[in-house]
């Protein structure tokens, strides 16, 4: 994720991103969805219910992993739902999103699918061309 992004999320939610060396490890697109999770476990925290701290935040597997300390049943589920979101949600861009099924896993839009295959497919024109010299 951006700096940018990342340090919105730092400063709009401290109680949450207690640790000074987190690094949110995601695309851009995941940002809603990390701002709604984190929104709804800091209104929890004000309210003394918990002390959740994020501990880590990456990609894993082609979805978001929000691991943590603290916390209970509850935000187990708000976790879990994001991450299930994240599955269904572009990394890039935020748009709806589906997830590849071979080699590195990632969940992407039918546009960055689509770059991606005329990318694939200009490498190997070029290396045609290559090889016929």
């Amino acid at each position: 994720m951006k700096t940018e992004l990342q340090n919105k999320l730092f400063d709009k939610y401290p109680k949450i991103f207690v640790q000074k060396d987190l690094e949110i490890d995601t695309g851009d697109g995941w940002y809603n969805i990390l701002d709604t999770l984190c929104g709804q476990i800091q209104n929890l925290n004000l309210l003394e219910r918990f002390n959740v701290e994020a501990t880590q935040v990456k990609e894993k597997f082609g979805g978001l992993r929000f691991y943590y300390n603290g916390g209970d049943e509850f935000i187990e589920g708000l976790t879990s739902m994001a991450e299930a979101i994240s599955n269904r949600t572009c990394e890039e861009c935020g748009s709806p999103g589906t997830q590849n099924n071979a080699g590195w896993v990632r969940t992407r839009c039918p546009s960055y699918w689509s770059a991606v295959a005329l990318q694939n497919q200009a490498h190997q024109d070029s290396l045609k061309v290559k090889n016929k010299k």
